[in-house]
């Protein structure tokens, strides 16, 4: 039986090329090229359709991905997470972390992923890894952990080629990557297209389980950790704004409430002033669905954490039952917020 391969973004072909394929066992034609399968398959896989079938025919013709997909889907041979924790899963089995034949390779893993996994110098990871041997030394020491992580990851997954150490992504999938991508194309975009990123956002505890390599204090952790927040942070208050917008204010305030101090840790209080106030009115005053909101801090430019900064809350409701002015009392925000509402405060204290 021959089957046509289906056009791009034709969904129904799609369905119905997989469907027949794996109700007959069909796992290879004459029309079915390599690189063309791989591409069928990508898409199959975005699109969730056929999800295990079109694995195992991934596995079974040991097809190789394009380098610009990230999805977690793909069965990878090499799996590696870094947010929240480190695990290296091979072939679906974790390997082990502990152990001191393991502890250097998988550092120098760690310190490659950290400095970028393509085209990463060799000065850098020896400055990491043997900050106290000179350099015939430390370049020795470098060229055995290599072999050691290769024989580890097998594949030909770890590259070195002229002094540059690079994680080919045809065999390993890194969660960092998938985040990047992520972050960097939603970034990329207008107000109006961030309607295709929701569904990422509203499962962005999935995407971003914690911080990069945490308990890792080295210069290039911390470097890509700064950054990957760095983003988040740009990120979360526009998807929040986007939601409400949409009148979507229970989406609008637990995205807000991702981009609290509580979460990202103190510095996010300077960083992101706005997201930060947002969060605490909408939690303390309790916003209903129906009613848009919009905060704004008294001192953005603040050189140092506010316990409590002074903010004033424009809040248009569609009911006029609602007693804000009530709610926002001086007991409960305390007395910074005298100067930023007084005719709110005075109306409360009045009551």
């Amino acid at each position: 039986v021959e089957l046509a391969l289906p056009d791009d973004n034709n969904s129904d072909a799609l369905q119905q090329l997989l469907e027949v394929s794996r109700q007959r066992g069909i796992v290879n034609s004459s029309l079915w090229r390599g690189v063309v399968m791989s591409k069928i398959c990508a898409q199959a896989l975005a699109q969730d359709i056929e999800v295990p079938f079109v694995q195992d025919l991934i596995k079974q013709r040991g097809l190789l991905p394009e380098t610009d997909i990230t999805f977690a889907t793909w069965p990878w041979p090499i799996r590696i997470y870094t947010l929240g924790r480190f695990s290296l899963v091979k072939y679906d089995s974790p390997v082990a972390a502990s152990g001191k034949a393991q502890k250097k390779p998988l550092e120098l893993l760690k310190a490659i992923i950290a400095l970028g996994a393509r085209d990463v110098s060799e000065a850098p990871l020896m400055e990491a890894l043997w900050p106290d041997s000179e350099g015939d030394m430390a370049r020795q020491n470098l060229k055995s952990t290599v072999h050691r992580l290769r024989k580890l990851l097998e594949l030909d997954v770890l590259q070195w080629h002229e002094g540059k150490l690079s994680l080919d992504a045809r065999y390993c999938w890194v969660d960092v990557w998938a985040l990047e991508r992520f972050l960097n194309n939603a970034l990329g975009v207008s107000a109006d297209e961030l309607t295709t990123f929701e569904p990422a956002v509203k499962q962005l505890d999935k995407l971003y389980p914690g911080a990069f390599l945490q308990g890792e204090e080295t210069a290039c952790v911390l470097s890509l950790r700064k950054r990957l927040r760095s983003k988040l942070l740009r990120l979360l208050p526009r998807m929040a704004e986007h939601f409400a917008q949409h009148n979507a204010c229970d989406l609008a305030i637990a995205t807000y409430k991702t981009a609290t101090p509580w979460r990202w840790g103190r510095t996010a209080r300077i960083a992101t002033p706005r997201a930060w106030t947002v969060a605490r009115v909408t939690t303390w005053l309790r916003v209903p669905a129906r009613c848009t909101y919009s905060a704004v801090a008294a001192r953005p430019g603040a050189s140092r954490p506010m316990s409590r900064p002074p903010i004033r809350v424009p809040v248009t409701i569609s009911a006029p039952s609602w007693p804000c002015p009530a709610t926002a009392t001086p007991w409960r925000w305390g007395r910074t917020s005298r100067p930023a509402r007084p005719r709110a405060w005075a109306a409360a204290r009045a009551k």
